[in-house]
């Protein structure tokens, strides 16, 4: 816990101080992680029964006193990363999961009167953007094996060079692979359940009939 609790502070910049309560801890987490230990339908039980807004509250700095907890939701988009990694492209696992934190934050947008737009962006885009970081990691890990191979390949006219290379680097990356290809597929999928939930929540909470327009950008 404390290992993935110091990756995700890293790539998701959560606050200094930290958070009242770590959801590296929680047995959610747990069950995120492991997907060949606990099964499907024992995993959306728990998503659907989990309090998300214990994750929001950042814990004060030492010596500070305050009347409200300040709220990040860097922990949540943390545990969608790893869904996205550890489960198949195909799950129900990252698409529930987004869909039941998004309408929490919307909730929590609701009840404090702020941006519902600003709040679902400060959950997903660090989700898209660490996907990107992702993606560009790993085309460059292949590209020390590729460029050489494609090199003989212009000079000799041969192309099993590339292929050969290409062989090589998806045995020896293809655990990374497989978890980058999963990553991709279920943040895409994640970024349209959270879309599609912002956009559900605006209709039937607001009776409102603007969308609300996500931006990756």
């Amino acid at each position: 816990a404390a290992e993935s609790q110091r990756l995700n502070a890293k790539h998701f910049k959560y606050p200094e101080s930290g958070f009242v309560t770590r959801i590296e801890h929680s047995l959610l987490y747990a069950m995120i992680r492991e997907p060949d230990i606990f099964p499907q339908e024992t995993v959306l039980d728990a998503i659907n029964e989990e309090e998300y807004s214990i994750y929001f509250y950042v814990r004060p700095k030492p010596g500070t006193v305050t009347a409200e907890y300040d709220v990040s939701y860097a922990q949540l988009t943390a545990l969608l990363a790893l869904a996205g990694e550890e489960w198949a492209h195909n799950s129900e696992i990252p698409p529930t999961l987004c869909r039941k934190i998004s309408q929490r934050v919307l909730k929590y947008a609701d009840e404090h009167n702020l941006d519902r737009k600003t709040e679902i962006d400060e959950l997903l885009q660090p989700l898209y953007q660490y996907a990107m970081r992702r993606e560009a990691k790993q085309s460059a890990k292949m590209l020390p094996w590729l460029v050489p191979a494609l090199g003989v390949t212009v000079l000799a006219g041969n192309p099993l060079p590339v292929y050969a290379a290409f062989v090589a680097t998806h045995a020896i990356q293809s655990k990374n692979i497989e978890k980058g290809a999963n990553s991709s597929a279920n943040t895409d999928r994640m970024l349209e359940s959270g879309e599609r939930a912002a956009n559900l929540e605006h209709t039937s909470l607001l009776d409102e009939t603007e969308d609300v327009v996500i931006d990756w950008s």
